[in-house]
């Protein structure tokens, strides 16, 4: 499902349960409950409004920018295909396992400072993909999932080897599903 679609589903549920709470809401105005509970309703009002205020504000916040900046390009784009036990990386898109064997060993490179795109799969189970810099500190990480692409957006500080680590267990061979590539300091095209 395209992420537009799913923000405008988001809002069509969240727009019907606002409209739930401010019909019972305005229900039960007058029902003039007695004892300690009469005075806990006067706070309602104030409590809802800045419920509205803070969920309205982290909205506006957050959901505007996710998940990448509109109209951005990348500087590279690398499909990384997971299958039990390994990494696939290819600079086309890898959805058989002859062209997964093809991809095996190679190593793509990639531009430091430059917006890289992966898009990645899964030709079997669910996989994570982890990618730490070399220095052993995260970088990004996503799902790898049969039948789907994630797209991870990064943006790479230091030239050098990175390595790609799988982060959901697959099978009794989890522990060595590993690959990489070079982030390699070059001059940008403007585009």
């Amino acid at each position: 499902m395209a992420p537009t679609t799913i923000l405008l589903l988001w809002l069509i549920i969240a727009l019907l349960v606002a409209a739930v709470y401010i019909y019972v809401w305005s229900t039960t105005k007058g029902s003039g409950e007695a004892g300690a509970t009469a005075s806990l309703t006067r706070f309602r009002k104030p409590l809802f409004i800045a419920m509205v205020v803070v969920l309205g504000a982290t909205f506006l916040l957050t959901v505007p920018r996710a998940p990448y900046p509109k109209g951005q390009i990348p500087d590279a784009v690398v499909y990384i295909t997971a299958k039990q036990f390994a990494f696939a990386q290819s600079l086309q898109p890898v959805s058989t396992d002859e062209e997964f064997g093809n991809a095996l060993g190679y190593r793509a490179e990639v531009p430091v400072e430059g917006w890289v795109e992966f898009r990645v799969t899964s030709l079997d189970v669910n996989h994570g993909v982890a990618i730490f810099d070399p220095d052993g500190k995260l970088v990004g990480q996503t799902q790898a999932m049969p039948g789907y692409v994630n797209r991870l957006f990064v943006r790479l500080q230091k030239p050098g080897s990175y390595t790609i680590w799988c982060l959901e267990y697959c099978g009794t061979a989890h522990h060595v599903m590993q690959s990489g590539f070079e982030a390699v300091a070059q001059k940008l095209s403007s585009r």
